[in-house]
């Protein structure tokens, strides 16, 4: 074997930068005109350049090796066993030597052969001069950046906003904590909705309608017309970038039907207006943008960390990120910046998000102490239903107007009102407060700020507690299942609660089921017959006469029927 152009690689720095110690990490070497350093000879005792010693890697290794693995380079240490093979193109494997598996590894691969953050821009291109700016500390230098304009997260709408701007002659800069095919756009399955009308006559106001409708009339119309209007133009540009989108027979983009679609604005029957690539939509689509943006001189900061916006006189002019191989902070400048972190679904115990789903753009965003509230609701006020304020405090905080070294909150009033009214109105909020807060609802404020209080969807029922599913487009009753509570969605609630109608909820719903179970089952041993002979065909009609000469079934019998 040729070592002509291997280096020794420092154990304690392979331990650090790769962890998966029970597996072998296994490289090809043979870079040609590149000359980058191999990962032959690992070793704890030599260090990158080391040149004293001229003995190969098999003779070091020969004690410890069979010589079946010496012809081919390998060293044993630090827990790990390193191969080296010549090869023309380079790859990073990681075998788990226990179930002989390997998988790609790309990552690791960077960061065991480049250890000084030197990296291969095989899939993109960084036309930019860093200079080193103000730091916060001689151990945290801080990296100056500048763009005319910087996107933040690199899922469908990052990398779609990112090529655009690039398009339209813009420096632009994608900062992401992941690369870009694995942000979760990648996840979705379903399909794309636009009035092309390629399986029925459709119109995009239609569309319009439909959506307007499936947000509970709460969506914000404008964008709705807006985004519906333009949603057919935006599917054929995606087809024109190359998306493979599935083909009906005559050679047009499938449309598949999807819940809450209609035609002729719900009289028209189901729409068919969802177009697909199968069910890996979402796959195909990222793919296909990121491609796209190849293309295009787009400056990627892969693996960095989004930390806060940059702010000044209440105007972005950029963002200050962390590189997650190095720990260096880069404060970005640009004059605009497009924040596209996706969703925070894994701020919930049970989600289906990915687990870079966590809302970091969200946060950034919340971060920015007047009576707010007369500004919404002029004559209500505070006392507006919970949605008007609930909705009204998360305004403030998403704007900066929030209070707290965060801004992530806003202040709740009471020291208006006398002590002793508090001490007999509003006991355990005062205690409350003085617990958790530390504030003296008689002379502070008591910070506050929305959250998840109460789910008014949930179960669906009818007013008897029995849950509903669908049967042929008609509702059918689950036998043997109920729901009440905030569990149930008896609807009663619609797309917001008043206060102090859910412990009526509670009391009459509760109530409601514990009767409706008692009208139609019977307790013990006749209950469990009534059931076994309800699973019988309908149609033994002998059986329910049988029951007339039965005293205590005889009133159970009708409902066999």
């Amino acid at each position: 074997m040729n070592n002509r152009n291997t280096h020794e690689i420092d154990a304690d720095r392979y331990e650090n930068t790769h962890r998966t110690l029970p597996y072998c990490a296994v490289f090809d070497a043979g870079l040609g005109d590149q000359r980058l350093p191999s990962a032959a000879g690992m070793t704890g005792r030599r260090r990158w350049g080391d040149k004293k010693s001229k003995e190969t890697t098999s003779q070091r290794a020969g004690s410890v090796l069979p010589a079946s693995q010496r012809s081919n380079g390998t060293r044993q240490a630090a827990g790990a066993v390193v191969v080296v093979r010549s090869a023309t193109s380079m790859a990073s494997r990681v075998v788990n030597p226990l179930v002989s598996k390997s998988l790609l590894h790309p990552f690791s691969l960077s960061r065991c052969l480049y250890p000084f953050g030197q990296r291969r821009n095989v899939h993109f291109t960084f036309e930019h001069r860093a200079s080193t700016g103000k730091s916060i500390s001689k151990d945290y230098p801080i990296v100056d950046h500048t763009f005319d304009a910087c996107v933040v997260g690199a899922g469908g709408a990052g990398l779609r906003a990112a090529f655009g701007l690039s398009a339209q002659g813009f420096k632009t800069a994608v900062v992401t904590k992941l690369f870009p095919t694995r942000s979760h756009t990648v996840a979705a399955q379903g399909g794309i909705n636009a009035a092309l009308g390629n399986m029925e006559e459709d119109d995009w106001k239609w569309h319009m309608y439909d959506t307007v409708k499936g947000s509970d009339w709460l969506g914000d119309q404008d964008a709705i017309h807006y985004m519906t209007r333009e949603a057919p133009q935006a599917v054929i540009e995606l087809e024109n970038y190359g998306m493979p989108f599935s083909r009906t027979k005559e050679g047009k983009i499938y449309q598949r039907a999807f819940g809450g679609q209609s035609l002729q604005y719900g009289k028209g029957g189901q729409a068919h207006r969802c177009c697909a690539v199968a069910d890996r939509t979402g796959h195909s689509m990222l793919h296909t943008l990121y491609g796209l943006s190849l293309k295009y001189n787009c400056n990627y900061l892969i693996e960095y960390f989004a930390l806060d916006l940059l702010m000044e006189g209440g105007e972005c002019v950029g963002v200050l990120a962390l590189c997650l191989e190095d720990g260096t902070l880069h404060r970005i400048r640009a004059k605009n910046t497009v924040m596209a972190t996706g969703g925070y679904g894994r701020t919930y115990f049970s989600c289906t998000s990915a687990h870079t789903c966590t809302g970091d753009g969200t946060a950034m965003v919340s971060r920015a102490g007047e009576r707010f509230m007369e500004r919404y609701a002029p004559v209500a006020k505070d006392l507006a239903s919970r949605d008007v304020v609930s909705r009204s405090m998360t305004i403030e905080i998403r704007e900066g107007r929030g209070v707290g070294p965060d801004k992530d909150h806003v202040f709740l009033q009471l020291h208006h009102l006398p002590p002793e009214q508090l001490h007999a109105r509003l006991p355990g909020i005062s205690e409350t407060a003085k617990i958790f807060a530390g504030v003296d609802v008689t002379r502070e404020p008591i910070p506050v700020l929305p959250t998840v209080h109460y789910n008014m969807g949930g179960i669906p029922t009818n007013y008897k507690g029995q849950v509903l599913t669908q049967e042929n487009g008609q509702d059918k009753v689950v036998p043997g299942l109920y729901a009440c509570g905030e569990a149930a969605c008896a609807s009663v609630h619609g797309a917001n609660r008043l206060g102090a109608n859910s412990l009526l909820d509670l009391v009459i719903f509760g109530r409601v089921c514990a009767l409706t179970i008692g009208e139609e089952n019977t307790p013990g041993k006749a209950g469990r017959l009534i059931r076994f002979l309800r699973q019988l065909p309908r149609s033994s009609r002998a059986l329910v006469n049988a029951l007339e000469g039965v005293p205590f079934l005889r009133c159970r019998a009708n409902s066999l029927e």
